[in-house]
């Protein structure tokens, strides 16, 4: 069935965060951006990390090249669970547009079993 030209995109949770590093490089080299980088998430998360868990999404094309990583906390405060982008608050450089994409490319996603998702 045609998708209608729609590029088709396949986002997956990618477990070890380590095992990416060299992925999560090239990508950030590509963006030209410190925030993104796997040093400044390593950073950030070694120092603002506590109480929350780290979990690295993935987005692919139909052939399994990846076009985007997403690292993604959880936390609960009171009665919520939030997602949000490793790095938010002191490198907000990312959110609104990586939010945008995770939000809509996928329903659900990564929203599952979580209340709200903070760009």
């Amino acid at each position: 069935m045609s998708n209608g030209g729609a590029p088709s995109l396949v986002i997956e949770s990618l477990g070890d965060v380590r095992a990416l590093r060299g992925q999560w490089a090239e990508l950030a080299s590509a963006s030209h951006n410190v925030f993104s980088t796997w040093e400044w998430t390593s950073v950030w998360w070694r120092h603002f990390g506590s109480g929350r868990s780290l979990d690295v999404w993935g987005v692919r094309d139909a052939d399994g090249r990846t076009l985007a990583l997403l690292p993604l906390t959880r936390e609960r405060r009171g009665p919520l669970r939030i997602v949000r982008f490793a790095g938010h608050g002191v490198a907000d450089e990312l959110g609104r547009k990586l939010g945008i994409l995770a939000v809509t490319t996928a329903e659900g996603f990564p929203t599952e079993g979580g209340d709200i998702l903070g760009a």
